[in-house]
């Protein structure tokens, strides 16, 4: 037995925010040996380690996985070298959970020697990013009420607080927010001073709830990551792909819990997504249309530069091309990567289905057909369409006319139960309960959209002036309120905002003259090119879209722009996950 060896048994879920932080040659160097999965793994016979460490979310479904592995414990031989087993709940230690656990498997409350609790905060999705991954956040706060991502979210922000100094203009809308912020400035008032001694990075604050904009999560997103994410779905900055659409190349790297714990699928390749890789962060944020033109430009400068070894003639020029070799190469590899997940997603956005459902969806946010049952969605109900696709023309219907009339509503609720099932029942219950659907009018997309300018009939997809073009027209109401906040101001905004769902929050936090920047107040614009850009953290309560980053960092990487946003969420959510995460489906009992 190795001396101080450890054994990981891991929540499958939590293995792609872990392999963010830490990659395997880390834990090795921490004496971990071996590596499990409660999901796949079943427990050692072979025990050569001295101490098994269960790394779990404070789930319930969870829990049940880890008891049904401890139990197996008993199966094994009873010696005075069985391991000593540790369980460490992410984000927080749960007694819920504990209690839970040793209800189902009573010989946890002997075997287990501690419960502790592995806070990991944040996980870099990328360097304008952060996300809790907190899998279960929007349903947690919109459904069951459970506040516990607001504890976290809190904690996160206090952490970033302490690293980066308090940041003095703080705004918000929506209920959670109100709740975040006056949780944040609670911690802030319970800090020691010692520990805000640093000066402001952030000059604004901005944490807007997801039901305040469900809207935005309804439309089928058009940049070329948000396609992949609605195609294949991303999981934290990767996506698996069928791996005989990629013969040459080359294979995925292990993940830390390939070891002991089942072969991985091999008809799946993983792919990483982020801005490592040069060609990815120009096209990503782009419409899915206008990243052709990216392909071409990059494969004729390929070509070109390929090319120079012909005419390379004197030692010094061969010199000069072997130095460039490995950027080539890479740009070769990254174009045949990423022209191939284009040719995969192409016959997806261009079948009659896709342009059927996305030319409802532009009529609905241009405010035609609003107010009466639609033809096309009764087609796809009828004709047993993904249940998330019709959801979401339903909700954004609702969203967009400010509530459905009584009979439209309970048509559709009839038409989904005769196709889907009376199983859907708890689901559209569900749905109901947190705001996609709803029949009490509230009338005030309308004046958003004028005063936001929210749709624009021709946005240009090519080069862009505007941050529509990420849904070809429509420009996200979350970040149009980001924009309004940071200039001119919300002032004259103000009956928009009032109109709309959710309290407003506008607070200061005190901050040291010394600490201070020379200019953090809103609606403030550049008097200098040697001034730094204002710096803006947006919250999302319960979830951001990879189409919202997007328009966030159009609006940053303008060159007129006064401003940088960051990003900080529970989750990275689209309309068809977060409808699967409400989804609830009645089970008939044997009798």
């Amino acid at each position: 037995m190795t001396f101080l060896s450890k054994a990981l048994v891991w929540d499958d879920y939590l293995i792609g925010p872990f392999s963010l932080v830490a990659e395997y040659s880390v834990l090795q160097e921490h004496q971990v040996s071996r590596m499990f999965t409660l999901e796949k793994s079943e427990f050692p016979t072979n025990l050569d380690f001295t101490s098994m460490v269960f790394l779990v979310r404070s789930e319930l479904k969870v829990i049940k996985k880890l008891a049904k592995f401890i139990k197996k414990a008993g199966t094994v031989q009873k010696s005075s070298n069985i391991p000593k087993l540790y369980v460490y709940f992410v984000p927080a230690v749960s007694t819920v959970c504990k209690k839970a656990l040793i209800e189902m498997c009573p010989s946890a409350d002997n075997l287990v020697e501690d419960f502790r609790e592995c806070a990991i905060g944040a996980i870099p999705l990328e360097t304008d990013l952060l996300s809790l991954e907190l899998e279960s956040s929007f349903r947690d706060l919109y459904l069951d009420e459970d506040p516990s991502p607001l504890h976290h979210l809190a904690t996160t922000l206090n952490a970033i607080q302490q690293m980066y100094g308090v940041i003095p203009n703080i705004y918000g809308k929506g209920k959670y927010a109100k709740q975040l912020i006056d949780m944040v400035g609670k911690m802030g008032k319970d800090a020691a001073n010692s520990e805000w001694n640093i000066a402001s990075r952030f000059d604004n604050l901005f944490v807007i709830d997801r039901n305040v904009d469900l809207i935005t999560l309804m439309p089928t997103q058009l940049t070329y990551e948000g396609l992949v994410d609605e195609c294949f779905g991303i999981t934290q900055a990767t996506v698996r792909l069928p791996a005989d659409k990629f013969p040459n190349t080359g294979q995925s790297s292990k993940t830390p819990a390939e070891t002991d714990s089942g072969k991985k699928d091999a008809k799946d390749k993983k792919i990483t997504l982020n801005s490592t890789d040069e060609l990815y962060a120009e096209i990503r944020d782009k419409n899915f249309s206008a990243v052709g033109p990216v392909f071409s430009a990059k494969t004729k400068f390929l070509s070109a530069k390929m090319g120079e070894r012909y005419s390379a003639k004197e030692v010094a020029e061969m010199k000069e091309f072997v130095a460039k070799m490995p950027h080539l190469l890479a740009l070769k590899q990254s174009l045949t990567t990423f022209m191939t997940i284009a040719e995969i997603i192409k016959p997806l956005v261009n079948n009659d289905d896709f342009l059927e459902s996305l030319e409802v969806q532009q009529s609905f946010l241009s405010g035609v057909d609003t107010d009466k049952i639609h033809p096309v969605i009764e087609q796809l109900i009828a004709r047993c369409e993904p249940f998330e696709k019709v959801i979401r023309l339903i909700a954004l219907q609702s969203e967009i006319n400010g509530g459905l009339k009584p009979p439209v509503l309970t048509q559709y609720k009839r038409d989904l139960i005769q196709s889907y099932g009376f199983e859907e029942i708890v689901t559209l219950n569900n749905l109901e309960k947190a705001g996609f659907f709803r029949t009490t009018p509230k009338k005030w997309f309308r004046v958003a959209k004028e005063t936001l300018k929210l749709f624009v009939g021709h946005a240009e997809d090519g080069t862009p002036k505007d941050f529509s073009y990420i849904y070809s027209g429509y420009a996200p109401l979350s970040v149009r309120l980001a924009r309004q906040l940071v200039h001119p101001g919300w002032k004259s905004i103000q009956d928009v905002l009032d109109a709309m769902p959710g309290d407003r929050v506008e607070a200061k936090q005190k901050v040291a003259d010394h600490l201070r920047k020379r200019r953090n107040s809103i609606g403030s614009t550049m008097s200098g090119s040697d001034e730094p850009p204002l710096v803006t953290l947006v919250v999302f309560v319960g979830g951001v879209t990879y189409s919202e980053v997007s328009a966030l960092r159009f609006l940053s990487n303008q060159e007129e722009s006064s401003t940088i946003f960051y990003v900080l969420t529970t989750q990275m959510i689209n309309g068809s996950t977060i409808i699967e995460s409400l989804r609830e489906t009645m089970k008939p009992s044997i009798l």
